[in-house]
């Protein structure tokens, strides 16, 4: 029976390219549907399964992938959204999306200037002032690919004072890797990033639960 009345969840995913942030959102709510038993919200379940046909085609996704779906037998519903360095740079919708998101999901494939770039637009945005100092209280993740080196210490010593949770994954594939093995299992590099939101999103909540 779908709960009428839900929490919702907006987990925010940016990245240098849409393609690339609209990739990692599709191996998330795959990771859902396999494991859990889910209902997808305003018919958003075409977008899901024709940006899954193109993945596992290998076509890259232009169009921001957007999908609503509700953990059946709770009252949990996950939003998750794409945005780019390339098109929302910016822009309102950037603004926007950092403003209701609940947690935000950083995907570096390439370049730490990005990187510098988004940690500073989200410290501006949710920053909250607390007497004298300002800190970003949502959970944020860097998803960083291993083979662009360690990450920059002053982008480490700028997380450490300025974000209240957070967390740094690496991952080594290509996104052609992802695709090539899709259907094998998804390397816990992938798993591990989205169950430590999850935990510090419903930490506090009853029923927490892992993908």
């Amino acid at each position: 029976m779908i709960v009428m009345q839900y929490r919702g969840i907006r987990i925010l995913t940016i990245a240098e390219t849409i393609d690339q942030a609209n990739d990692i959102n599709i191996i998330w709510t795959n990771l859902f549907a396999r494991s859990r038993s889910i209902v997808f919200h305003d018919d958003l379940d075409e977008v899901y399964f024709s940006s899954l046909q193109k993945f596992l085609k290998k076509e890259n996704l232009y169009d921001r992938y957007h999908v609503l779906f509700q953990i059946m037998n709770s009252n949990l519903v996950l939003d998750i959204l794409s945005m780019s360095y390339e098109e929302d740079k910016n822009t309102r919708e950037l603004f926007l999306g950092l403003k209701t998101c609940s947690a935000v999901a950083v995907v570096i494939f390439d370049n730490f200037s990005i990187l510098e770039y988004f940690i500073k637009v989200i410290y501006n945005i949710r920053g909250t002032r607390r007497l004298f100092w300002k800190k970003v209280r949502i959970p944020v993740i860097l998803l960083i690919r291993e083979s662009i080196g360690p990450l920059p210490n002053h982008i480490i010593k700028f997380m450490k004072k300025k974000f209240n949770e957070y967390s740094i994954f690496r991952f080594n594939l290509e996104i052609d890797e992802f695709r090539n093995n899709f259907y094998e299992k998804i390397p816990e590099r992938l798993v591990n990033p989205i169950n430590w939101l999850l935990f510090k999103l419903i930490r506090a909540k009853k029923g927490f639960f892992s993908i």
